[in-house]
């Protein structure tokens, strides 16, 4: 009979999970990340999550369970994700820490047993899927040509709110826009004279451009072979980016969207 052998027991708090996702498809991103931040010690479980385990202020906390905690999401810890395969933008995010350790709030979004979900946003050059509405831009200022870099497009279709997505642009202003879910065909139940049972779909979309001024663009007449990246060391939140829609440059564009639909096109968005 096989015997078990105890190594270790250890018994600690955890101040956080985090679940990366797909910004486009909202699924769960299995390939390794990079997550880091200062005086932060994080590990990647079998299930892909990666699990805070110490950070600044916190050393009591992880190691007595019974520590009351002196405000939920008091203090704000900011993290940078990369993608070591290129293939997803990297960003950073702001956690609100501690977590709600409630176990009669299990189920709501700021509990300790909640993950905290980050969106990654991928490169203009990530693959797509058959059936997707496929925009691939560089978007630049209207009125001088220049290249917007870490740009934030929203897009929303005008009719039906159902399409309410994001994306990001690269530090070269370059961007994958690609909505999915459009249906490919419209089936009439009956058909009426003069008029053919199947129709492709068209849905028209709003693209909103938000721009922070204070990143640096680049001139149109700028080379990219050689251009050096003008605003070095920079890290997009895109979410936060949105909420300070107001405060920032932004414009929008209207757009027909059609499944399968793949452009390469110019964003130029007219700035306010």
């Amino acid at each position: 009979m096989r015997q078990l052998q105890w190594l270790e027991q250890s018994d600690r708090r955890i101040i956080a999970a985090i679940r990366c996702v797909d910004a486009v498809t909202n699924l769960q991103i299995l390939a390794p990340l990079h997550l880091q931040a200062p005086g932060l010690k994080l590990i990647r479980n079998q299930s892909g999550y990666y699990i805070l385990l110490q950070a600044p202020g916190f050393e009591e906390y992880i190691r007595n369970f019974v520590q009351p905690l002196n405000g939920i999401a008091s203090v704000i810890v900011t993290l940078q994700v990369f993608d070591p395969s290129g293939r997803y933008l990297p960003r950073q995010a702001a956690l609100q820490l501690p977590r709600n350790p409630d176990l009669a709030e299990a189920e709501e979004p700021s509990s300790i047993f909640q993950p905290v979900t980050l969106r990654l946003y991928p490169t203009a050059i990530a693959q797509t899927a058959p059936g997707w509405a496929v925009i691939r831009a560089t978007v630049t200022d209207a009125d001088t040509g220049d290249r917007l870099p870490w740009a934030v497009i929203r897009v929303t279709r005008t009719s039906d709110p159902e399409i309410d997505l994001m994306a990001q642009a690269d530090w070269r202003g370059e961007v994958l826009v690609a909505v999915p879910g459009i249906p490919v065909t419209n089936w009439e139940t009956a058909i009426s004279p003069g008029r053919d049972a199947v129709t492709t779909i068209e849905v028209e979309a709003t693209l909103d451009v938000i721009f922070d001024p204070s990143l640096q663009t680049i001139p149109a007449t700028a080379d990219l072979s050689t251009v050096p990246d003008p605003n070095p060391g920079y890290f997009p939140d895109p979410e936060a980016l949105l909420a300070r829609q107001t405060e920032l440059r932004s414009g929008s564009l209207t757009y027909s969207l059609a499944s399968g639909r793949d452009r390469a096109e110019q964003l130029a968005v007219t700035l306010t």
